[in-house]
C-alpha cells in the first residue's frame, strides 16, 4: 500500500488537530495567568508547584478535550490516531535535535490524557 493524497491529507489534519489544540490550550493557560496577576492574587504555585497542575493543567486539559471533540467528531479512533500521530512526529524529532526528548513528557502526559478522555467522555456520540 503507498501513500497516497488522501492518506497524507488525514496525517495532515491529524497533525494539525493536535497542533491547534496544544496552541488553544497553551492559549487557556496564559489567559488564567493573566487574570490571577490582574486581580492581584499571590503566587502561591511558587511555594506548592502542585497548585500550578490545578490552576493552569486543569484548564488547558479541559481545552485540549474540547478542541479535539470538536475537530475529530467523525469518530474517536480519528482523535486517538490524531494524537498517536503527533506523538509519534514529536518524540522523532525531539530525538534528532536533542538528547534531551523527556522535556516533551509533561505536555505529552496531558495530551495523551485527553485523549483518552475524550475517547471515554464521546464514545457513541457521533456515530
Amino acid at each position: 500500500m503507498g501513500w497516497t493524497l488522501k492518506i497524507f491529507l488525514t496525517y495532515l489534519w491529524y497533525l494539525a488537530s493536535t497542533v491547534l489544540s496544544w496552541g488553544l490550550a497553551i492559549g487557556v493557560a496564559v489567559i488564567v495567568a493573566l487574570i490571577l496577576n490582574g486581580a492581584g492574587y499571590p503566587k502561591p504555585f511558587y511555594s506548592y508547584p502542585s497548585l500550578a497542575v490545578i490552576l493552569f493543567g486543569i484548564p488547558a486539559f479541559l481545552t485540549q478535550i474540547l478542541v479535539y471533540s470538536y475537530l475529530m467528531k467523525s469518530s474517536p479512533k480519528d482523535t486517538w490516531m490524531a494524537g498517536k500521530f503527533s506523538v509519534a512526529i514529536i518524540l522523532w524529532i525531539a530525538t534528532f535535535i536533542t538528547r534531551a526528548a523527556y522535556i516533551f513528557a509533561i505536555p505529552l502526559i496531558f495530551g495523551i490524557v485527553g485523549w483518552f478522555a475524550a475517547r471515554y467522555l464521546m464514545r457513541g456520540t457521533f456515530q
